[in-house]
């Protein structure tokens, strides 16, 4: 990282896994800004919600966005950068990302009913009963119709929650020395996680944390936590930012493509169930705190690689990933 230099104004995009860590109290992480520091955080999905999203649509919204910032001489207003930004991605979204989820949910519970059919079929010393543990004590990794009902709810909340997507949200610390952290100068502290399989992605953006105004447009997840040779790579947005702080950076403009899913840091407490993440949701909206190319033509969007939840699961049990 020696010799990078960055502009005061930095537009960062993030396509990697993602997750808001909670406390022993089961709050969301927080940290406070520097002083003199902005951040404007556009989040593809609101908290407790996992985003979708395929590679190809990972390179067109970097690329689009990239474009825009070539027919701009001086650097981008924080406010009318995020206004373009998410009018685009909600329009995007909706045309494509939406109907295709609605089809596959609707998919997903066909096959789930011929699965159960099957089950029914099969002999009974042959179906596991529900939470019943192999010979090592976990739970058995054939039940597909317990994975397929996680998946459906999955689908189901990205659906339900789609009209609050792409929140803005700006935080600030004008002031240089104050006793009091007024609440716009926290920001959650929310972690970016990237493992072995997801760096050997083709795709030029998928699975980065890449800075598009800055010439290379770096991958701050390589940078900062090294190549994944095996098990994952982690940092966190408060890592980001005291790493930009420190290279000069006043100013950061983050669209936050990642999965905003709420997790305690350990696995001793359990993570919070639906409930909870509602009314923990609401509360958080409620703060302000949200922590989710070329012009497009129909047959570039026409893919069929499969879209993916930008979300490691951490689970105490093996399970496929939706990758």
């Amino acid at each position: 990282m020696e010799g990078l230099t960055f502009p005061k104004t930095v537009i960062i995009t993030v396509t990697t896994h993602g997750r808001i860590p909670l406390d022993k109290k089961g709050q969301p992480a927080m940290f406070t800004l520097p002083p003199g520091m902005t951040l404007t955080k556009i989040s593809s999905v609101v908290p407790g919600v996992c985003n979708i999203m395929s590679s190809d649509d990972s390179d067109f919204y970097n690329e689009m966005l990239i474009q825009w910032l070539k027919t701009r001489e001086e650097e981008p207003s924080s406010a009318a950068f995020a206004q373009k930004v998410v009018g685009f991605l909600r329009k995007e979204d909706k045309e494509n990302i939406m109907k295709e989820v609605e089809k596959n949910v609707r998919q997903k519970k066909r096959e789930l009913e011929m699965e159960k059919e099957r089950q029914k079929m099969a002999s009974p010393s042959t179906v596991p009963f529900e939470g019943e543990y192999d010979e090592y004590g976990e739970e058995d990794e054939d039940d597909e119709g317990k994975d397929m009902e996680s998946d459906i709810r999955l689908d189901e909340a990205y659906l339900n929650a789609f009209d609050k997507n792409y929140p803005v949200s700006v935080f600030e610390n004008t002031r240089k020395k104050s006793r009091t952290i007024p609440a716009s100068k926290k920001v959650i502290n929310k972690q970016y996680i990237r493992e072995e399989s997801t760096e050997q992605f083709e795709s030029p953006w998928d699975f980065k944390i890449s800075v598009l105004n800055v010439v290379g447009y770096p991958d701050l997840m390589r940078l900062m936590a090294g190549r994944t040779h095996y098990g994952t790579s982690a940092i966190s947005l408060e890592e980001i930012v005291k790493m930009l702080y420190e290279k000069g950076v006043r100013n950061i403009i983050l669209v936050d493509f990642s999965c905003s899913v709420l997790q305690h840091e350990t696995d001793v407490i359990s993570d919070p169930d639906e409930r909870t993440i509602r009314i923990m949701r609401r509360e958080l909206l409620k703060m302000g705190m949200h922590g989710g190319k070329k012009p497009r033509r129909s047959r570039r969007r026409k893919s069929s690689k499969r879209r993916h939840v930008k979300h490691r699961k951490h689970r105490k049990t093996k399970r496929k990933e939706r990758k």
